[in-house]
């Protein structure tokens, strides 16, 4: 009991020197994580061991970004779920659902300085609030340490000194660990998942009533604030060439599929964005491939409006493919 009471009163010490060899300790213990997350030695762990769970895509880009080796020159795919579903190989597809302009910046940062970067555009593409999808992404920085993200940071907001740690990035990513991994980490036991990149090929195709459904929430959510983020999303895509190009990365444009009855629901939405994505890529020097739009669709190409199922995949590959060439492929 004694020892107990002893035990107790030291807690409790507030004596100046303990206290300060205490945050001392404190600000060592945090500096050393500080660095072990920018190292190479972070990312040597294995990633079903870091995936929140099997559908984590900014946690796979992150680590599959990182651990591009600087001599590779690939063909890297950035763009949004409609680019990811698009293509039959995951390997160095970035594609992920509603990606924003911080995730597509923070990612870019992260690529060798060579290869090729083709960017999938839709009239929905950073069409979200900037500034709620920027502190989104920061909830994940420490898997992608990035001076950008910071600079966003400045112009959305004035950053805090934790703002500049990648520390001040794990609060989200923690929360979502647990939401989905509680009952195991509870039993003692360590998840692990393996990561799913095609998420609609075992799902059945929408019924013309699920169909008809989705095109309203489509109509509601991403039309009508169409015209309110036309400029921004210019100016996302003239910023992330620029940075592409400063990587020394070729950059193209590709259209991600759009179903044909989309395409006519939509029609006065893409009669403002055709001749604006057009323009833009014609002023950027950057190639232009309408694969999206124009490949042979058929009905059961398709999971939704925008989500290609597997017997879809390989018209798109090979529209974009003829399109495209040897500029950039």
């Amino acid at each position: 009991m004694n020892k107990w009471n002893d035990f107790k009163r030291g807690f409790r010490l507030n004596h100046a020197a303990v206290l300060a060899a205490s945050l001392l300790l404190l600000i060592i213990s945090l500096s050393t994580l500080e660095i072990f997350l920018r190292s190479p030695l972070f990312i040597t762990i294995p990633e079903e061991l870091l995936l929140t769970a099997p559908t984590d895509q900014i946690t796979h880009m992150s680590l599959e970004a990182r651990r591009l080796k600087a001599h590779e020159s690939a063909l890297y795919f950035f763009g949004g779920s409609a680019l990811r579903e698009a293509l039959s190989h995951p390997a160095h597809i970035f594609g992920s659902r509603n990606q924003s302009f911080a995730e597509a910046t923070v990612l870019i940062d992260q690529l060798p300085s060579k290869g090729a970067l083709i960017l999938g555009v839709n009239p929905w593409h950073f069409s979200y609030e900037p500034k709620t999808l920027l502190k989104e992404f920061r909830d994940y920085w420490f898997l992608s340490p990035s001076d950008h993200l910071t600079s966003l940071m400045r112009e959305e907001e004035a950053p805090h000194f934790w703002d500049h740690l990648l520390l001040s990035g794990m609060r989200g990513y923690l929360a979502y660990y647990w939401k989905y991994n509680a009952t195991q980490l509870m039993k003692g036991e360590w998840p692990s998942h393996q990561y799913t990149p095609h998420l609609y090929d075992n799902a059945p195709k929408l019924t013309s009533s699920q169909f008809e459904n989705a095109l309203a929430q489509m109509e509601k959510v991403r039309a009508s604030g169409f015209s309110t983020h036309t400029e921004f999303q210019r100016e996302s895509l003239k910023r992330l060439v620029l940075l592409a190009r400063n990587k020394n990365l070729t950059i193209a444009f590709v259209e991600t599929p759009f179903h044909p009855i989309a395409q006519e629901r939509f029609k006065k939405v893409l009669e403002v964005y055709t001749p604006m994505i057009q323009k833009l890529a014609q002023e950027l020097n950057v190639p232009y491939s309408n694969a999206g739009r124009t490949a042979a669709w058929k009905d059961e190409d398709f999971y939704d409006a925008i989500h290609l199922r597997p017997e879809g995949r390989s018209k798109f590959e090979s529209k974009f493919s003829q399109q495209l060439g040897t500029t950039v492929l």
